[in-house]
């Protein structure tokens, strides 16, 4: 999901008769919130990059790997982008991907979790710059992780909204991008991409 300065405008509510003004920024930051969702346990991983390609991806594809449990398989359901189908990737053993038809975003169960953070949390604001755009990144993701059953009230009592997995945050990160770090410890890492994910989930 792309962010930045150039935010979509949300309804909002005010007083009848009246035209509430909306915030707008003309500048063209952005970055690139990479997500997965474990809709069995209500966890996920995700990664802030500064651009969509096969980097990002790869990036995202081994936080999937690392957040997994131990013995457990993941399926990634995506759909056709260049990213996601290069034979550049490195697939991780504990990882598979499984492609949606073109040219069918309703197919794809993301699309719900980036259409309620555009709508709830990335909506009608101003970032200053990346560093925002990435901190506005992380608290949304953080907080839907941390609350999926707030998140999503159309979910019924049991299954996933029935979990509740405390948030994590991110934090400077000295050491280099290919060091290996402990599964599902949320920071940020390089500059500027940025790890944004619940402390101790796992993916099944």
């Amino acid at each position: 999901m792309r962010l930045g300065q150039k935010n979509p405008r949300t309804r909002r509510w005010a007083r009848r008769g009246t035209r509430p003004r909306a915030l707008a920024d003309l500048r063209t930051q952005s970055a690139y919130l990479f997500g997965a969702i474990c809709p069995e346990l209500g966890t996920g991983a995700a990664v802030v990059m500064p651009h969509a390609d096969t980097e990002a991806m790869q990036h995202h594809l081994d936080e999937i790997a690392r957040c997994a449990a131990p013995g457990t398989h993941g399926i990634v359901v995506l759909d056709q982008a260049g990213w996601h189908t290069t034979g550049k990737l490195r697939l991780p053993t504990n990882v598979s991907l499984l492609a949606l038809p073109p040219k069918s975003p309703e197919l794809n169960p993301a699309e719900n979790v980036w259409q309620f953070l555009r709508q709830t949390k990335l909506s009608n604001r101003i970032f200053d710059g990346y560093e925002a755009i990435v901190t506005a990144a992380c608290e949304a993701w953080n907080s839907l992780i941390a609350d999926p059953a707030g998140s999503n009230p159309s979910e019924p009592a049991s299954g996933p909204s029935s979990v509740t997995v405390k948030g994590g945050w991110y934090k400077p990160l000295s050491t280099p991008l290919n060091t290996v770090a402990p599964p599902c410890a949320g920071r940020l890492f390089g500059d500027p991409p940025a790890r944004c994910l619940a402390v101790g989930a796992q993916l099944t």
